[in-house]
């Protein structure tokens, strides 16, 4: 896929929020929602340029990783805007911040070999998308814990 496609992907993602402000679900526009979408903007503006160097593949897999995630979120979305009669075929509602948890567990992971192995520098840009990714998680941790409370 060419690079450039990442932006798109990642611009596009930022339609969930502008469909959030059309429905007037302003309680899904959380400090997780916004940090989460934000943050990846960021990154991808920092990381894009130096995308033929080996510096910017470790955010482009966590890009990756994160638009097929997207992909399973939007489906729901899609799914459950058909209404009630869709809701015995959304069982599955209940994964999809396991499913976000899990994907930001399998980036720190791969960081973290790459790092420990010496396979992998650890510069500027590694160190920002590792932040980004382990403050994901915990708040993907701390979003789980309060919707299993709810």
């Amino acid at each position: 896929m060419p690079f450039w496609h990442y932006y798109l992907l990642k611009y596009l993602d930022l339609l969930d929020t502008v469909f959030f402000v059309l429905r007037k679900k302003y309680n899904q526009i959380t400090f997780l929602h916004v940090i989460h979408h934000a943050g990846l903007c960021l990154i991808l503006n920092s990381v894009l340029p130096h995308v033929y160097k080996a510096v910017a593949y470790y955010p482009l897999l966590g890009f990756t990783i994160n638009s097929g995630i997207h992909v399973i979120m939007y489906t729901y979305y899609g799914l459950a805007a058909f209404g009630p009669s869709m809701k015995k075929y959304l069982w599955w509602k209940k994964y999809l911040t396991i499913v976000q948890i899990a994907q930001m567990f399998v980036i720190i992971v791969y960081m973290m070999v790459g790092f420990l192995t010496a396979c992998e520098e650890f510069g500027s840009i590694e160190k920002m998308a590792f932040s980004f990714a382990a403050l994901n998680f915990v708040m993907f941790v701390n979003f789980y814990k309060k919707y299993k409370k709810d």
